[in-house]
């Protein structure tokens, strides 16, 4: 009986060490936007100029998530999943705060990137534009420098393209 018991805690063990589902982290890097007014001198050495409405600055960021192996996807999707219009634990602005995606990413044999957003993506107007695609643009350079690559929005690779168009003759 003693040995049966000991067995049966045994496979116990074994079974809930097997079921440990805890994730591991990694850090990831993204773009985030400085205030107009900080001085560039103020700014980290990574900072990369953006036109908005005016010179802007967008600076990278590092924070732990959850890793899944694709980093750039890992990367975006931490940016994703701020709601706040200013990053948490910063003073910098992420315009996608009001967006609802999810990034995918998928390279072809001849090394093509192509990074999908699934969802809704909302910004608050055009001068948010260059400073929401810069975000997203920058951190996948940051991730891939030398690719070629294509963002597209639920498939649709026109809408990011086009995205601040206002001529109506973008295609």
């Amino acid at each position: 009986m003693k040995k049966l018991s000991i067995l049966l805690i045994s496979l116990l063990l074994l079974t809930l060490a097997g079921c440990n589902n805890s994730t591991q982290n990694a850090e990831v890097t993204f773009y985030l936007v400085a205030d107009p007014q900080t001085e560039l001198g103020d700014l980290p050495p990574e900072t990369i100029e953006v036109e908005g409405c005016g010179t802007e600055f967008l600076v990278p960021h590092t924070v732990e998530y959850e890793d899944n192996e694709d980093n750039l996807a890992n990367a975006l999707n931490a940016l994703f999943l701020n709601n706040e219009a200013t990053y948490p634990g910063t003073d910098y602005a992420d315009t996608t705060y009001i967006s609802n995606l999810l990034a995918f990413t998928d390279e072809d044999s001849s090394g093509r990137l192509t990074v999908n957003l699934e969802g809704t993506l909302l910004h608050s107007g055009h001068c948010e534009t260059p400073r929401y695609k810069g975000q997203v643009e920058k951190t996948i350079e940051l991730y891939y420098p030398d690719a070629e690559y294509e963002v597209q929005i639920n498939g649709d690779a026109q809408e990011w393209r086009c995205l601040g168009d206002e001529s109506g003759f973008c295609e």
